[in-house]
């Protein structure tokens, strides 16, 4: 099987995907249509597309789309066939060269982006004939999918991005989680809290006042592990200053960590409370399957996914009314929760629902 994708950027989730297809034996190739760049099996070249109008290239914008449609268009003349190509979020990209991506393969799927969901009437045929010609429309999240403003149930298909990182998860023991905590400082007879920072800046700041509400008596019994990865430098001076300016027992995390350390601070927790929706941070994701009681903090629009599938996630007016040791029942929905994000996120599940859509052809 001879696969070739087409992009634009490259997201981790691209990368992973590539990954899995080619540890199954598929033949992957990717090509961007910005930089004209051929991967085939590690082998990177520049294909330089000749264009009679280059020249527009200096002039106003929409002439330099026009030159770029043309390149495009002689681009894919530089590239042999085919069995699939997976149009991988560039549509915008893409429209004008359907039927030169048509020639180079058996059948080409869509795998749908955050498109602008109003495009002028002249690029919005384009958007259906390119939607209609695809053998299938691939979406990574239920919420894009509910979204989509164009009528092709019949060739929609949902799979989740693999989350390669609840591998991790899967192989750190007991004796690492003993280990990580002790070099950390945690005293694990304490409530062990991991908080995703993440949103806004005006809603962290607000998340750590909030828990400076909590009983006094609630905050000694508890630890709060802020991690801090995405944050500019000066957004980390602005939390690291309001958290020096509190009374409470927290680790920040401010500094670059290895992916086996991200996964210990969940095994780490006992509980999460998430900021924002999981699409940004696959922090909810993680946190359910790492069986921590999970809370959501604030009007968070998380993926239909969670409440279709029946997950246990709760609210943070509940992490705060109570502090009750977790019972039998709940511990039943946690393990619920870590089957639950194994049939969507894990690596070879999602690779294994791909290539089913690839059966189909």
């Amino acid at each position: 099987m001879k696969i070739l994708f087409l992009y634009t950027k490259i997201d981790n989730a691209l990368k992973e995907k590539i990954a899995q297809l080619r540890a199954h034996n598929a033949e992957v190739s990717t090509l961007s249509l910005l930089e004209y760049k051929l991967e085939e099996n590690g082998k990177v070249s520049y294909l330089e597309p000749q264009s009679k109008l280059e020249f527009l290239e200096k002039n106003s914008g929409k002439l330099r789309v026009l030159n770029r449609i043309f390149k495009r268009k002689k681009l894919l003349d530089k590239v042999e066939d085919y069995d699939i190509i997976d149009l991988y979020k560039c549509e915008k990209s893409a429209l004008f060269i359907v039927d030169e991506i048509r020639e180079k393969c058996y059948d080409y799927f869509v795998t749908v982006s955050h498109h602008d969901n109003e495009p002028n009437l002249i690029n919005k045929q384009f958007y259906k004939y390119l939607y209609d010609k695809a053998r299938f429309l691939i979406f990574d999240s239920k919420a894009l999918l509910n979204d989509f403003p164009y009528a092709f149930e019949d060739k929609t298909r949902l799979i989740y991005d693999a989350i390669p990182l609840l591998l991790e998860l899967d192989n750190i023991s007991e004796e690492e989680i003993f280990k990580a905590s002790y070099a950390m400082g945690f005293d694990l007879d304490k409530d062990i809290i991991y908080c995703d920072m993440s949103g806004s800046m005006q809603t962290q700041m607000s998340f750590i006042d909030d828990l400076l509400r909590l009983s006094q008596e609630r905050l000694r019994q508890s630890t709060f592990i802020f991690h801090l990865n995405a944050h500019s430098i000066d957004e980390r001076k602005s939390l690291k200053t309001h958290l020096e300016a509190k009374n409470f027992d927290y680790l920040l995390i401010e500094t670059l960590i290895t992916p086996k350390q991200s996964a210990l601070l969940y095994k780490i927790a006992d509980k999460s409370l998430i900021l924002s929706d999981s699409k940004q941070t696959h922090a909810l994701a993680l946190s359910l399957y790492a069986k921590n009681h999970t809370y959501l903090y604030g009007d968070i629009m998380i993926d239909p996914l969670y409440h279709d599938n029946g997950f246990f996630i709760d609210t943070f007016a509940n992490f705060r009314a109570q502090q009750d040791d977790e019972n039998l029942i709940i511990n039943d929905l946690l393990k619920t929760n870590q089957q639950n994000i194994a049939t969507h996120f894990l690596p070879e599940e999602s690779i294994s629902q791909y290539i089913e859509v690839i059966k189909e052809v």
